[in-house]
């Protein structure tokens, strides 16, 4: 489910960007706990990897890079923009709580745009967000730590992220061992 109104990465993807989706997603929730299962709703942003009403919109990335798939290049997402964005993946994460989900995953993989601030491809930044591994990883932890402020220790919080960009000068396995154990 895509965290803010104005980023649709894809047609027919889910919302969960305010207030509004919790009463129809308790429903679903409810009619899933019925069957004694559990479900988690993964929560996203596209940024760059997309080709759904380019043009049309602001589209951010860490850093103005084409993307190497679909050539979109987006708009450096300024300090504000990555707090903005922070604060709208911890706000999802908590109305998914409320909306009965038993977890939430936090989707930093396959160029989603927080793929794409862990790799040194897409990100080209010299501030706090940009450089070595500690740099570029800085948005995923910032966002963790948000998410988990807002739903509470016990509520699951997974993170979905790549072992390797599998491009020269791109997000490595060594990276992805820093991440992961960090």
């Amino acid at each position: 489910a895509f965290v803010t109104e104005d980023e649709q990465p894809n047609p027919g993807m889910m919302g969960i960007y305010n207030d509004s989706f919790i009463e129809e997603y308790k429903e679903f929730t409810d009619r899933i706990h019925k069957f004694d299962t559990n479900i988690i709703m993964q929560i996203a942003y596209g940024g760059s990897q997309t080709n759904f009403n380019v043009g049309e919109r602001i589209i951010l990335g860490p850093s103005a890079v084409a993307h190497s798939i679909y050539g979109v290049t987006p708009k450096e997402a300024t300090k504000e923009e990555i707090r903005g964005l922070i604060e709208s993946f911890a706000d999802a994460s908590l109305r998914a709580k409320k909306s009965g989900f038993d977890g939430v995953q936090f989707h930093a993989a396959h160029g989603y745009i927080y793929s794409q601030f862990l790799s040194p491809h897409y990100n080209k930044r010299t501030d706090e967000y940009g450089g070595n591994i500690e740099n570029r990883a800085r948005i995923i932890f910032e966002t963790l730590v948000a998410m988990r402020e807002k739903v509470g220790r016990d509520f699951p919080v997974l993170i979905k992220i790549n072992c390797s960009d599998f491009i020269e000068d791109g997000f490595s396995f060594e990276d992805c061992k820093y991440v992961c154990k960090k």
